[in-house]
């Protein structure tokens, strides 16, 4: 278990140098400049130096290195921004200006943000989005997450407060902390996925440590264990959730519906792959059958009837 630790915080070290913040550039900050006279955006004071520019999301919690998670602010304002979500600065959600709000809203949109547990809840993209919604809704936070033939390991950032219960529910679910490390917890293998998702559904960014000479041994295409998996856009999250619905009941290509030419085409291209004679009975069967053919032809035959008017 030493070594399996040793390997973990070697690889949290270099995980932190690679989501250091970087510099803003000169066209963002004057994208993101105010006249003089204006207010900071998160505490709506106007302090006494001049503001800076700041991300609303930060990069160390999956935020977006673009002009729409750019704020001015001031000095104090930024350097909280850097290590937590604004939403922890107020005591409910409620108490976040309006404007902020949606503002952080659209931030988390262009976030890193995790797949669904199950692909089949994807089903639309306003499905999908009032899913995230419901995450974002909680503060956003760091995990360092393994998993090993041993077991899984997780790990909260020093320099952040943990969210109030998180312990209290990874004792419940079977964790243990680590003796030498008061915010690392280990946790059987069987139960590591169950809570890594939970914490995801509680708007968690949990990243994947992958450690040398101890692999994860999870198949790949399970669905639990794409817990490690994010996308930069709510589009690409359902998107990309339908097109692996497939990995689990793939649909064969005869059943999918489609229009007869296509249906034709695929056919002979596997015909002509397999060095086999085209079934024209097979087809002419599907063109009976087939919903997609009967359509098809019907919407030909209204056609041919319009245009004899």
């Amino acid at each position: 278990m030493n070594d399996v630790l040793a390997a973990f915080y070697r690889a949290m070290e270099s995980d932190l140098w690679e989501l250091r913040s970087p510099a803003v550039e000169k066209w963002r900050k004057k994208f993101a400049a105010t006249p003089p006279g204006t207010p900071c955006q998160f505490c709506e004071q106007l302090p006494d130096e001049p503001l800076v520019v700041a991300h609303l999301l930060s990069v160390e919690l999956g935020g977006p290195h673009t002009s729409e998670n750019l704020l001015p602010s001031c000095k104090a304002c930024m350097q909280r921004a850097q290590v937590s979500d604004p939403i922890t600065w107020k005591t409910t959600p409620r108490n976040l200006a309006p404007a902020l709000a949606a503002r952080r809203l659209e931030a988390f949109a262009l976030s890193e943000n995790h797949l669904l547990r199950t692909r089949d809840m994807a089903k639309t993209k306003p499905y999908v989005v009032k899913l995230l919604h419901r995450r974002w809704q909680q503060p956003r936070f760091v995990v360092r997450a393994c998993m090993t033939e041993q077991g899984g390991l997780l790990a909260f950032a020093q320099h952040t407060p943990m969210p109030e219960g998180i312990a209290t529910r990874i004792r419940l679910n079977g964790g243990q902390q680590v003796p030498s490390a008061p915010r690392v917890f280990h946790i059987e293998a069987g139960r590591f996925h169950d809570l890594v998702w939970l914490l995801i559904d509680r708007n968690a960014w949990v990243r994947r440590m992958v450690l040398n000479g101890f692999p994860d041994p999870t198949p790949e295409d399970d669905g639990p264990s794409r817990w490690h998996e994010t996308y930069s856009s709510v589009h690409d999250i359902a998107r990309r959730s339908k097109s692996m619905r497939g990995l689990v009941d793939p649909v064969p290509w005869h059943e999918k519906p489609m229009d007869p030419r296509s249906r034709r085409h695929i056919a002979a291209l596997l015909a002509l792959k397999t060095n086999q004679p085209l079934d024209e009975e097979w087809l002419a069967q599907h063109r009976k059958t087939d919903e997609a053919f009967v359509v098809a032809d019907r919407e030909r035959s209204d056609r041919i009837w319009r245009s004899r008017r």
